[in-house]
Order: C-alpha cells, then sequence, then structure tokens
C-alpha cells in the first residue's frame, strides 16, 4: 500500500527510518494498545470518507483491535521462498496478534514478493497465527535447506 508511519501514540516519527519506527515500536510492545498514525495515498475511487474526486496522502490512524478486524477480508497469498536465508524481518505486535514482515532487505530472494507489514498465517501449511515472531523465524530458519518453503501471508 505504500503506507508511511508518521505517527505512533501521537509521537511524530516522520523522521525516522523504517528500523527506528520498528525499535520505537518493539520498546511500546508492553502496552496492551497503540495508535499508529499513518499516510496513505488514495484515489477517490472508493467513495468511503472521501470528498468526490479527492485524491492524495491522508492521515489514517487504527488501532490494533481495528487492524484484527481488517485482517478478516484481507487476501491470502502464498510466498514460495527458496532454500537458503530469505533478508526478512519478522516481529509480533502489542498486545498478540499475528507476526508481521518488519523489514524486507535488498538482498531478499523473495523482495517483491513479501512487503513490510504482510501478515504470517502458515508456514508449510503450518498455521503459525498464535505464535510469536521468534518461533516464525525459528520455523523458517530450521526449513532453510529445504529446496523451499511455503510462506502463506494476508495483505
Amino acid at each position: 500500500l505504500n503506507d508511511k508511519i508518521v505517527a505512533v501514540d501521537d509521537e511524530d516519527v516522520s523522521r525516522m527510518s523504517a528500523v527506528e519506527v520498528s525499535k520505537l515500536l518493539g520498546k511500546k510492545s508492553s502496552r496492551p494498545r497503540r495508535k499508529i498514525t499513518v499516510l496513505r495515498e488514495v484515489d477517490g475511487e472508493d467513495g468511503e470518507d472521501e470528498e468526490p474526486g479527492s485524491t492524495g496522502p491522508r492521515a489514517v490512524s487504527e488501532s490494533d483491535e481495528e487492524s484484527d478486524e481488517a485482517l478478516k477480508s484481507e487476501n491470502r497469498i502464498d510466498i514460495m521462498a527458496p532454500a537458503g536465508r530469505l533478508g526478512v524481518l519478522v516481529d509480533s505486535p502489542v498486545g498478540g496478534g499475528l507476526v508481521f514482515v518488519s523489514e524486507v532487505k535488498d538482498d531478499s530472494p523473495i523482495l517483491g514478493e513479501v512487503h513490510v507489514g504482510d501478515k504470517v498465517v502458515c508456514v508449510d501449511d503450518e498455521d503459525v497465527s498464535e505464535m510469536k515472531a521468534i518461533q516464525v523465524s525459528m520455523i523458517l530458519g530450521s526449513r532453510s535447506k529445504n529446496a523451499q518453503r511455503k510462506i502463506t501471508v494476508v495483505r
């Protein structure tokens, strides 16, 4: 979607790198809820909450609870990853929820297939929706010598 996080709990993060924002979110992980404000490019075609014909960026805030509701309508995508390191970092959201992709390295073999913000739901058809990021990373790493791994995400 090319969303850009501009604030976390009303703290301006617009000048921070993705890694710095990720670290900030990690520091706030003990909180039961966080407010994340993003800048989203809209085209005005869906007509929801938009003036007719409006275009351009707008700020959108979404709580963790609202994110879980949005997940029900998102697309499931299977990504076939080759053997070896994936160059993908995953993180766990505050208060639980699906593990999400927090960074994709420039040399990742699945660059362009997996996106920051994708939520990991299965690895080789094994449900990982109740696992923490470290557990998902361990599963992916333990299968790094397999010819391929199927990673199912929702976007």
